[in-house]
């Protein structure tokens, strides 16, 4: 997106987590895509890596006008989507992917960040 940025920041050595490489590269796009989407401006985003526990946390966080609280319940549904374009099903993917790889995803949203968490066992 025309001036946006992410920014990464990691606080671990390279770990592996069990999951289809496509698939992990789809979600991860898709994510960064939808916080770049989000409605910062400029579009902001962040993600860092940290350990939890025995799994690995993904924060991805956006600048953007957040998640309405009335559509808060509905996200993770196939063909649910707030934008004009888009089929729904990215958010929908990412849950089912990262669920089959052990793992699961959750967020957090007020007006002005919306942030992802991603959590994986690590192998």
């Amino acid at each position: 997106y025309e001036g946006g940025s992410v920014d990464f920041k990691s606080s671990v050595q390279p770990v592996y987590i069990d999951g289809d490489p496509q698939l992990l590269d789809r979600i991860f796009s898709n994510m960064i895509l939808n916080g770049l989407q989000a409605g910062g401006k400029p579009p902001l985003v962040f993600i860092e890596v940290k350990p939890a526990g025995s799994f690995i946390r993904v924060i991805i966080q956006d600048n953007g006008e957040g998640i309405a609280p009335e559509f808060q319940d509905k996200i993770f549904i196939p063909y649910f989507t707030t934008k004009k374009s888009g089929s729904g099903l990215g958010l929908a993917i990412a849950k089912q992917g990262i669920e089959l790889s052990g793992g699961k995803i959750w967020f957090d949203s007020s007006p002005g960040k919306t942030r992802f968490y991603l959590e994986f066992p690590v192998i």
